[in-house]
């Protein structure tokens, strides 16, 4: 488990050194995770675990609504980008 928790700490420290404002520039973040299992490292398999999804900035937030599993992903970086 110290393991994980120190993977933790390394994503917490590069997530503080992303920009307060994306939008101050004219950019969007979108940052989400897959869900894995820490919580429970001796099973081998997903979980069904929310995932999380953080969006800031300019950002098409539309194109996220429909977002409900990963498999939702492409097409919703796509319309936000608009491709």
């Amino acid at each position: 488990m110290r393991a994980a928790q120190d993977v933790l700490a390394e994503w917490d420290r590069l997530i503080e050194r992303l920009p307060d404002k994306p939008s101050a520039t004219g950019g969007g973040l979108v940052l989400t995770s897959d869900h894995g299992n820490i919580e429970d490292a001796r099973s081998c398999t997903h979980t069904r675990n929310p995932a999380p999804l953080v969006l800031e900035g300019s950002v098409d937030r539309a194109a996220w609504d429909a977002v409900r599993a990963i498999a939702d992903m492409s097409a919703a970086v796509q319309a936000a980008l608009r491709c």
